[in-house]
């Protein structure tokens, strides 16, 4: 007698073949199912966690030249973030956008506009106009909070609330 998938094949010989066919197995409890369901997605999971990825170095070598790819080996800012701790000045909550923007373009290159620690209720966005090496620092991420109350601010056209705009020169 023939199984397939679980099922007694009929065989024209025997007239009771389906009748005397074995039972099939009986079904398990739905707690034992998922039982050994969870087992094998852990299983599984391991096994892929253990298994090797082989990916390739360059997959881009093919498609650019090496003069026109990044070299990421080194990413950050050269030489690492600035210690800056000479104070320009020192604003207040309650400070308008207008008084932080005039304390970041007042500032010297290499010093700090610090905020204090508190909620700044800002009507627009703060804008550095191609001042650099200018650090605009709060007390702390949990202490000086900026609230954008527009929606509507922008920074070249795109929306934004701190805006660093650099004077760009056209070549030709």
């Amino acid at each position: 007698m023939l199984f397939l998938f679980g099922l007694a094949q009929y065989d024209h010989l025997h007239p009771n073949a389906v009748a005397e066919a074995p039972a099939p197995w009986p079904p398990r409890p739905p707690a034992r199912t998922w039982t050994a369901v969870r087992r094998m997605a852990w299983l599984f999971g391991c096994l892929l966690m253990l298994t090797p990825v082989v990916a390739q170095a360059q997959p881009w070598a093919e498609l650019l030249s090496p003069p026109r790819t990044t070299d990421w080996s080194s990413p950050g800012v050269a030489g690492g973030i600035p210690k800056r701790t000479t104070l320009c000045a020192t604003l207040n909550p309650g400070a308008s956008v207008s008084q932080i923007n005039s304390a970041i373009a007042a500032c010297p290159s290499g010093q700090v506009v610090f905020l204090s620690a508190g909620t700044y209720t800002l009507s627009s966005g703060i804008t550095f106009d191609g001042k650099s090496n200018v650090t605009l620092r709060g007390a702390g991420a949990d202490q000086t909070f900026l609230k954008f109350s527009d929606g509507s601010t922008s920074c070249a056209g795109l929306p934004s609330t701190i805006c660093i705009l650099y004077p760009v020169s056209i070549r030709r």
